[in-house]
């Protein structure tokens, strides 16, 4: 308690290095990108990229939604940013199942937000993500089985499925740092 109270009453002076550098971290804080409450009336975009060594997933909202637009030219709002490392024998895992992770997360984790009336559009950029929902024979059967489960866990939920090149999606610098790290050990699809 005492030390409490001494603290309280303690002026504390930077140097200039220490205030430039307190200004140079407030700037990249106010420069990030603002997460907004989701609007029940917007229109809401999913976005998942996986990496070798991670994922991504990116949830925005459009109330002047126009699917004439490019998605180049993001007039969205962030709603959810997230993503994560792959650990021990996921890194082993193919391409399509590292590309189906971050739609499973995204759809266990935030089912309460996906699940909406007008449902969402989902975005990513594995052209071959349809072997996710309607899996090939040519597919190991473990692989196989695996995409089948995890085909379950959209099914609830009302939404559109689009492929983009992951250079169009507009968020690529809003990446959790670890897979954005990772993008330069990319796996193309």
């Amino acid at each position: 308690m005492h030390w409490q109270a001494q603290s309280q009453c303690t002026e504390c002076t930077w140097s200039l290095d220490e205030e430039a550098a307190y200004k140079a971290v407030v700037g990249l804080v106010q420069g990030s990108a603002l997460m907004v409450t989701p609007d029940p009336g917007a229109e809401l975009l999913l976005f998942t990229d996986a990496l070798a060594n991670g994922y991504s997933i990116i949830v925005t909202q459009d109330k002047h939604w126009d699917v004439s637009l490019p998605l180049e030219e993001p007039n969205d709002e962030m709603v959810v940013c997230k993503g994560g490392m792959f650990k021990h024998s996921e890194l082993n895992w193919t391409v399509i199942e590292k590309e189906a992770i971050p739609i499973v997360k995204a759809c266990h984790d935030l089912g309460y937000l996906l699940l909406r009336r007008n449902g969402f559009r989902l975005y990513c950029d594995h052209a071959n993500l349809t072997y996710i929902f309607a899996p090939s024979v040519e597919l190991k059967k473990h692989v196989h089985d695996r995409l089948q489960r995890w085909a379950m866990r959209p099914c609830g939920l009302q939404y559109i499925i689009e492929h983009i090149p992951g250079e169009k999606t507009g968020w690529e610098t809003s990446l959790p740092a670890g897979t954005r790290a990772a993008r330069g050990d990319r796996e193309d699809a």
